[in-house]
């Protein structure tokens, strides 16, 4: 029996999360995607109809139905 996909929470939608996002998705992982830039979780809604956007953290962070979160931020921001 095939185990069900773990639901996955993706933070950051820009150059790199975009291609989180379309990983995630092919593998019926993807979850909630948030962003802080409403352009970016528009474009991602165009992409994936019916995909769960918000630009609130706290709200990823507090749902138990989420397995996982991965971060995406700019290389700049690693340190």
């Amino acid at each position: 029996m095939k185990k069900p996909a773990k639901k996955i929470a993706v933070v950051g939608a820009g150059y790199w999360g975009k291609n989180l996002v379309r990983n995630f998705a092919s593998l019926g992982s993807l979850s909630v995607l948030c962003d802080l830039d409403e352009k970016n979780l528009n474009e991602s809604k165009k992409t994936y109809p019916g995909l769960k956007t918000t630009t609130s953290l706290p709200d990823i962070l507090s749902d138990d139905s989420i397995d996982a979160v991965v971060i995406s931020t700019p290389a700049e921001m690693h340190y």
